[in-house]
């Protein structure tokens, strides 16, 4: 008899189980799964540009069709109100994958006055990507790819290095700390033989909760190599012997340390342990990579970079601008001077003196002519 009861709850927890995920298929019918947000303002209005699936007009048997929706409102909680009101669907935000904020709105409205709903909703998501375009966020929700097919707010989300932390749960952070500077991934589109790409093209920096400035070329390579980020673009170093030679860093990590010297005054330390590889130079060569050439190569390369990148930094600092977590690196450090400044640390930050020292390996992966 125990038996034959295991075996008819066993049964009925099944019966349950199907009914249940009917019940789910069911509501999924009618409900708007969200991708991608893109947010501006125009006239005084939020407007808000939304790619979702929607499994209620599937384009395909069992396949959800991409919805690009464009909606209004007098704040940011209105217009996504208003997703219901044109849809008749309920809006789903678990799922979504990116943020894109335009210049405009970033600028001059400020990202406190709507950034709380990427907080605080139930659904919200903390590693949820966010860039800034200069732009109209809408655009790249309705960008073509060479199929003719809508480009996915993945492809755009893959477009981000994760390494970057260009997403809400760091943005927010740095927002909220008083110590760091947020800033937010940029992407812009570039016309290619008539097909529309979108590119990471730098990064955005905000002074409290507004965009101050874009960093781009070599000042967003030294930012991405201070930020472990590889693989962002290509550096053009020349050796007198091998002419000029295009790298790609594929690996990047970062140490800082802070000491506080005679006079209370915090030194910081930047140990840069790259890995570079080689794969194009101007002029040809008809012997094997030695390990001298190598060595030759790395240190042609860390020159360039320790340059450029102590550039970057001492820009920062004279504008009392902390990208690099300084302030938080200090604070763990050196706690009771630093809780000696705290109230004032942004103008501390601008007499802070630093080292960048790097090490080079390089790989050497082609030696054709450029």
């Amino acid at each position: 008899m125990k038996i034959k009861k295991s075996i008819f709850l066993l049964l009925f927890a099944i019966i349950l189980l199907s009914f249940s995920g009917c019940s789910e298929n069911s509501q999924l019918h009618q409900k708007l799964i969200i991708q991608g947000i893109g947010i501006e303002s125009i006239e005084n209005e939020y407007v808000l540009t939304v790619q979702a699936l929607d499994f209620k007009n599937p384009s395909k048997e069992d396949k959800p069709s991409t919805k690009i929706l464009e909606i209004r409102g007098n704040s940011l909680l209105n217009a996504l109100e208003n997703i219901s009101k044109q849809t008749s669907l309920t809006p789903v935000y678990s799922q979504n994958m990116i943020i894109i904020l335009s210049e405009s709105i970033v600028k001059n409205s400020g990202v406190n006055n709507f950034i709380d709903f990427f907080i605080r909703h139930f659904e919200a998501r903390p590693k949820v990507k966010i860039c800034v375009v200069k732009d109209r966020a809408s655009e790249y929700l309705k960008i073509k790819s060479e199929d003719n097919k809508v480009l996915t707010a993945k492809d755009i989300h893959d477009l981000i290095p994760s390494s970057l932390n260009s997403d809400v749960l760091h943005f927010v952070s740095n927002l909220k700390s008083g110590l760091s500077n947020s800033y937010l991934s940029w992407i812009n589109i570039e016309d290619k033989n008539g097909l529309k790409q979108v590119h990471l093209k730098g990064v955005g920096i905000l002074l409290e909760d507004n965009l101050v400035k874009f960093i781009e070329k070599d000042e967003a390579l030294a930012f991405m190599v201070l930020k472990s980020v590889p693989n962002f673009g290509t550096f053009v170093v020349e050796n007198k012997n091998l002419g000029k030679i295009i790298c790609l860093l594929e690996k990047s990590d970062v140490k800082t340390n802070v000491n506080l010297e005679e006079g209370k005054t915090p030194k910081y330390k930047i140990n840069l342990n790259l890995e570079i590889s080689v794969f194009s130079m101007s002029d040809k060569l008809e012997f094997d990579f030695e390990e001298e050439i190598k060595n030759s190569i790395g240190e042609e390369f860390s020159k360039k970079i320790t340059a450029l990148c102590s550039e970057v930094i001492g820009n920062f600092l004279g504008q009392g601008v902390d990208v690099f977590d300084f302030g938080k690196i200090l604070k763990n450090s050196y706690p009771k001077y630093f809780k000696k400044i705290d109230g004032d640390w942004k103008s501390h930050l601008k007499n802070c003196k630093y080292e960048v020292v790097s090490k080079v390996n390089v790989i050497i992966t082609g030696k054709e002519p450029i």
